[in-house]
């Protein structure tokens, strides 16, 4: 059996992003736990940045006035003080040693450095032989933000530069999204967990693993789910439970006899009694063709495939926007993108959007294909682990002839690889 009608990838992402807003509610946080999370809230400092003026260089805090005509020729003499007693507002020709980042004692305007400082060890005084210039290496209280200082804004996703910054204006707890809860309801029979004995016709289950990997990369937090695939009415009660932003089915969404449960758990989730059923059944995406989308309820509902390969293809091109916009995150691929020259045929068919994995070159400026048949062929869950990336062949493309110049969507940076001399 095939599918009537495929809808376009377009069309879905059109629903997704129709249907699913950002998750409500937010969660308090220590300022420990807030890198790569999503701020709720605009933020503004606590206090003044730096609280107080302060040196930025080891030297001698003095006031500038007093060393005017100082030079090596006319060395002029100051007496020594501890900075913490030291009162150059006195008018008396003063110099106090001071660190980097200590406060400056009172009626100081500048910092003179060390080299421009003749000081015998043991002294009670200094030669100072260059002049100094008011502010001089001081940072005055508040240079960088004063109190009430709009730091950032709502909607933002943490750097770490971020937390040092909220750090420095003293902020110690930050509201942030709440992650979305997501539910993952895996049908699929004869499933062993890695590291268990395999018995005759039993597979291990990749979906779970990856798919709680990719939740969490998407800012989600997963709750995983087990249930008897022959069940129909099993399989509606766990999806129908509540507590979860989100349903990620895994498995059933083929047409074959042993999808029939799956679907028909589904299909009975009607609009006139429970606000819901699949909306999208069948994707033009390869792999991942056997892809759908629903509601239940308010609660979006997403089925993926159970092959491995078709469900991370599924999952990265049509589930994955609805957790990222769940968890107010730019709902756009998570990867960075820029063009490549490939040196081989990338063959596609018309009417599917088609995810091809590639591997960069020797040159950096040229990729290849990796697989050579197509790419929903048994196996090619190994060739998306070796790639460095993947390019998504438009559905209106037979492919890219050798010396195209194609998108990829990188997996990572070429600066965070493995030192080749590392091993």
């Amino acid at each position: 059996m095939s599918f009537a009608r495929l809808s376009s990838l377009a069309d879905a992402i059109a629903w997704i992003d129709h249907e699913i807003g950002s998750c409500r509610g937010a969660e308090r946080v220590p300022l420990a736990e807030l890198s790569g999370r999503v701020l709720a809230q605009d933020l503004a400092a606590a206090s003044d940045n730096p609280p107080f003026d302060r040196s930025v260089a080891d030297g001698y805090a003095v006031r500038a006035h007093d060393t005017l005509g100082a030079s090596v020729y006319n060395p002029l003499t100051f007496r020594l003080a501890e900075a913490s007693a030291a009162d150059l507002a006195t008018g008396l020709a003063i110099a106090a040693k001071v660190a980097s980042g200590s406060p400056t004692p009172r009626g100081a305007d500048a910092i003179v450095l060390p080299d421009h400082v003749q000081h015998d060890p043991g002294a009670a005084i200094v030669e100072i032989i260059e002049p100094a210039i008011a502010g001089a290496n001081i940072d005055q209280r508040g240079d960088d933000f004063s109190r009430g200082t709009l730091l950032l804004r709502a909607g933002r996703r943490i750097r770490a530069a971020d937390v040092g910054l909220l750090g420095a204006a003293g902020i110690g707890f930050v509201e942030v999204v709440r992650p979305p809860r997501v539910r993952l309801v895996v049908t699929g029979a004869d499933l062993y967990q890695a590291g268990q004995k395999l018995r005759r016709g039993g597979v291990y289950d990749a979906d779970t693993t990856m798919l709680r990997s990719l939740v969490e990369r998407d800012g989600g937090s997963t709750e995983i789910r087990r249930v008897e695939h022959r069940v129909p009415s099993a399989i509606r009660e766990v999806i129908m439970e509540p507590a979860a932003d989100l349903v990620i089915v895994v498995g059933g969404s083929g047409l074959g006899a042993e999808d029939v449960p799956v679907l028909q758990a589904l299909s009975r989730l009607r609009p006139d009694d429970d606000g819901g059923g699949l909306a999208i059944h069948g994707i033009a995406l390869r792999p991942g063709a056997s892809a759908g989308m629903g509601r239940v309820g308010s609660t979006p509902v997403f089925l993926l495939p159970g092959p491995p390969i078709s469900c991370l293809r599924a999952y990265e091109l049509v589930a994955s926007r609805g957790v990222r916009r769940l968890a107010g995150r730019c709902p756009e691929l998570p990867y960075p993108s820029r063009d490549f020259m490939t040196v081989r045929k990338i063959v596609s068919s018309i009417g599917f959007v088609e995810v091809w994995p590639v591997r960069r070159m020797p040159d950096p400026d040229h990729i290849e294909p990796i697989a050579a048949a197509p790419p929903d062929r048994a196996g090619s869950l190994l060739a998306a682990a070796q790639a460095d990336g993947f390019v998504l062949v438009p559905e209106a493309s037979e492919g890219f002839p050798p010396g195209s110049r194609v998108r990829v969507y990188l997996y990572e940076d070429a600066n965070s690889r493995l030192d080749p001399n590392y091993l």
